[in-house]
């Protein structure tokens, strides 16, 4: 059940925590999201033109916090390089994996292998500055561990891949290439692991927050609501 904040719709909480297990503890099975997050203060650097530092990196925290909380009953977990991130990640009930080397390809890759070690079966890989994302139930549909399949959700430019649903068995072995012309580059090297490759274009997820052109896109409006109210209670 969601409620209601100044008239409008506030997002549900997350619904489950899950903790990465120790070698000790019993194994995980299932799907769990994983999102890669970098500093807050890092982030979003290409919108420094349409908003202050303070502004950036506040919406970058709401992004992410809005992809958390779309996980439903996903167990979620978060890796990261950063302190204030992990306690971030850790005070919303999500498992977090801190990344030993910087970059978004290193960071996914450990947080990968280390689902795997956990027992868990499919990583929903998912960045985190997706403020329309509700669900990930549908990129979830045909995958189970014997289903040989990865399903590649990219951008609405078909330039990015915004999610990527795969078995964890391909940790070290599923070479990722996030950067300019991933998505592409993520079909092809999915094609060499799996015989089925689905590319599958959902709405909510294929619009990210990367540029003045896409903060004033007209599905940004909540976006821009928010920013409004962001910048009055810091009066």
């Amino acid at each position: 059940m969601t409620e209601s904040v100044g008239g409008r719709r506030s997002i549900p909480p997350v619904q489950r925590v899950e903790q990465v297990p120790s070698a000790s503890g019993g194994p995980v099975s299932g799907s769990a999201l994983l999102v890669p997050v970098k500093a807050f203060t890092e982030a979003k650097q290409r919108l420094r033109d349409a908003l202050d530092d303070n502004d950036r990196i506040e919406l970058a925290r709401w992004c992410a916090e809005r992809v958390l909380r779309a996980a439903g009953s996903l167990p979620v977990y978060v890796v990261c390089d950063d302190p204030v991130v992990a306690q971030w990640a850790a005070d919303l009930g999500a498992g977090v994996i801190i990344c030993s080397e910087p970059g978004l390809n290193v960071a996914v890759e450990q947080g990968l292998a280390t689902l795997a070690s956990a027992g868990i079966s499919t990583a929903v890989v998912c960045h985190g500055d997706l403020p329309l994302a509700v669900s990930f139930d549908h990129v979830l549909d045909g995958h189970s561990p014997a289903a040989g399949l990865i399903t590649v959700v990219p951008d609405h430019r078909y330039d990015g891949t915004n999610t990527l649903v795969l078995p964890t068995s391909l940790a070290g072995k599923f070479a990722f290439h996030y950067g300019r012309g991933s998505f592409r580059k993520h079909v092809v090297e999915a094609l060499g692991h799996c015989p089925t490759v689905r590319v599958l274009r959902v709405d909510e997820l294929a619009h990210d927050l990367d540029t003045p052109d896409d903060l004033i896109d007209p599905r940004m409006e909540e976006v821009r609501q928010w920013l409004q109210t962001n910048r009055a209670n810091r009066r």
